[in-house]
């Protein structure tokens, strides 16, 4: 264990304070060196011997990586430590397979290589102002290294110096001693670049030869990053080598947060519908809009189509609401329903849930004295006479338009074949909307098989789905099928939905043209404003780069190793919602969030002097937040656990409505 801190401390190591000195540092010499592993080029893995395990998975060898490391330590006290994968191989010639075995370490080393960003352009410079040599105490050949530089781009080089072909190291100086004599040059010639204390910073310096040495690694990410499930997961530590090697150079940090954050859920969902669906025998897919949007981007990413294809269905939860209300018995039990979608609300969007244009009601709205913009609280406001008499004297109006929009519905629906075996997909969360368009087919007579998949279902989902016998299941959390799942999105909803959420207005409504041809009506878009423009430029980016890392990790030979636990895919994600840090509670917490006609930010709280004097005031924005932890977290600033935090405050709270009760 000393060791390995020891070496651990002396990776951290760097003699240079950025990668831009390394411009500075090079200018007076011919020649720059680099070592190759770890310099130059970072594998997909959390240690380099970590390749073993996954070659070992991949053969179907048990305890695998032990005996190649043995078998290379066997090697090297044979070779003098500069062996070759010729020398190890003969020491696990007791694997039926070994030649085999051996073939293809050598593709995964290739497979798993990633090019070193931080040093990248360094060497791009190099290559067009000095002579570029690269240095490596590799048992590798020759061939399986340069497959390696090519297949990341880094070419151009002047010489390569492979241990192994010359039997000597670069710990001992003599490696170093070669390259010197084979380029006929003085060692003030040459300046090396290397991650190794001992072999490239120390053996150059025994020849007299500058040396730099670098970390052996760095935190390319925006953050680090931990299991917060506290499941000391190995697939997590594997997720997170892979984004640090390849999360993207760019000063973006929404497209940096997409492909760290949102990838990897997104990635591992996506892959989890495909696996239910096929298992289940179903034939088709539906991706309900808008937060189903980026599902069905990364879905058909994935080429998942050409065995199940997938649809996009354009529903809302009023474009399937207001057609339903023909098939309640009364208007009461309309009112009753519209109680389930907020807590708050206005007569404007009351009339909107209606299904009718408050312009057209100004009369009637100024004979039972109602103001179109008055907030509610949904309970006091149902039980009002002068709202009860108003929705009375436009029940007629009610049921027509529901009769006229259910006609066109009816007609969309059509265009879909819902007797096949179907998957129903959204992010979740309690199955309103599965709810709804099943009691809609039925009604129609239109038979249906469908089946709900969901990032994740919280507790209302057994009211909703679970009484009416309608299948479903969530990636993350299932409350529905585990009564002691815990609700894990419930501290940052507003966030999530945000990150997902379609560049488009919601849907509105369905029009008949020429009799039988329908036009999906929408709303116009949120934010569509000029400052809104902006949020709306950043989701884009968010999920842009969420779309990369879907392609990039699917592309990687780690994603056939290691287990796509939900979990460790949500990690990310919930440790954004939970435990954000001050800079992301800002980037995200200014973002606009509409919901139920109330426009609110999802993490923007007034200052602390302002709420000493409105205290009852800061429990209810903490409260009616969408981002309840990141409003926590901008508002004290400290290093505290706000999840925690809220937890308590909210049992306060409470406790004290419950106390004034």
């Amino acid at each position: 264990m000393s060791k390995l801190l020891i070496k651990s401390a002396f990776d951290k190591i760097s003699t240079i304070k950025n990668y831009q000195d390394l411009f500075h540092k090079v200018k007076n010499y011919e020649y720059v060196s680099f070592d190759i592993f770890d310099t130059l080029i970072k594998r997909d893995v959390p240690q380099p011997t970590d390749l073993f395990e996954v070659l070992g998975y991949k053969e179907n060898i048990s305890n695998y990586q032990q005996q190649r490391i043995f078998a290379e330590k066997k090697a090297s006290v044979k070779n003098k430590n500069h062996t070759s994968l010729a020398d190890i191989y003969d020491n696990l010639s007791y694997l039926p397979n070994y030649h085999q075995l051996k073939k293809d370490e050598c593709q995964e080393e290739i497979r798993l290589s990633h090019v070193n960003f931080d040093i990248l352009s360094f060497y791009k410079y190099c290559l067009t102002n000095k002579k570029v040599i690269l240095i490596t105490d590799m048992y590798l050949d020759r061939l399986t290294i340069e497959n390696i530089l090519k297949k990341n781009h880094l070419l151009g080089y002047y010489k390569l110096f492979i241990s192994n072909e010359i039997n000597e190291m670069k710990s001992s100086g003599n490696l170093f001693r070669y390259a010197l004599k084979s380029l006929n040059i003085n060692s003030n010639q040459i300046i090396h670049i290397g991650n190794d204390w001992r072999a490239d910073y120390w053996g150059a310096k025994k020849v007299k030869i500058s040396s730099i040495k670098i970390p052996t690694y760095k935190n390319r990410k925006e953050r680090e990053y931990q299991d917060l499930f506290d499941r000391h997961s190995q697939d997590f530590k594997f997720l997170m080598a892979f984004v640090n090697n390849h999360t993207p150079e760019t000063d973006n940090s929404y497209f940096k947060s997409g492909y760290e954050v949102v990838g990897p859920v997104l990635y591992g969902f996506t892959r989890w519908l495909f696996n239910q669906a096929r298992h289940q025998g179903l034939k088709q897919i539906l991706f309900m809009s808008r937060e189903g949007y980026l599902l069905k981007k990364a879905y058909d990413l994935l080429n998942f189509n050409r065995e199940i294809p997938s649809l996009y269905l354009e529903v809302s939860r009023r474009s399937l609401s207001v057609p339903a209300f023909i098939l309640r018995p009364s208007l009461p039990s309309i009112i009753e329903s519209l109680a389930n979608n907020a807590r708050v609300t206005t007569i404007g969007k009351v009339m909107e849930q209606l299904g009718l244009e408050a312009d057209g009601y100004t009369n009637q709205l100024s004979k039972y004295h109602l103001s179109l913009t008055k907030i509610w609280n949904w309970n006091n406001l149902k039980r009002n006479q002068e709202f009860i008499q108003f929705c009375s004297a436009i029940q007629e109006d009610i049921f027509t338009n529901s009769q006229k929009e259910f006609s066109a519905l009816r007609q969309y629906l059509k265009t879909i074949d819902f007797s096949l075996p179907t998957a129903l997909v959204d992010i979740g969360w309690g199955g309103n909307m599965q709810n709804f368009l099943v009691n809609i087919l039925n009604s129609l007579g239109i038979k249906n098989e469908l089946y709900g998949y969901y990032l994740g279902l919280e507790r209302r989902s057994v009211k909703i789905l679970g009484t009416n016998n309608l299948p479903a299941e969530g990636y993350v959390f299932d409350c529905l099928s585990h009564n002691d799942d815990q609700d894990l999105i419930i501290k940052f909803i507003g966030l999530c939905e945000t990150l997902f959420l379609e560049p488009a207005g919601s849907v509105k409504k369905y029009k008949l043209v020429a009799g039988q041809k329908v036009m999906v009506e929408r709303y116009p878009y949120e934010y569509s404003g000029n400052q809104q423009k902006k949020q709306s430029q950043f989701i884009q980016s968010v999920q842009e780069g969420a779309l990369k890392f879907v392609s990039e990790f699917n592309n990687s030979s780690i994603v056939d190793y290691i287990n796509l636990d939900s979990k460790t895919m949500f990690a990310p994600l919930y440790q954004l919602g939970t435990q954000p840090t001050l800079k992301e509670a800002r980037r995200f917490g200014d973002f606009e969030f509409f919901d139920a006609g109330k426009v609110s930010f999802l993490a923007k709280p007034r200052s602390l002097l302002w709420y000493l004097g409105h205290l009852k005031i800061l429990a209810d924005d903490v409260n009616t937040s969408v981002w309840k932890v990141g409003y926590l977290k901008r508002f004290f600033k400290l290093n505290l656990n706000y999840a925690r935090l809220y937890d308590y405050l909210y049992d306060i709270y409470q406790k004290f409505k419950k106390y004034k009760h």
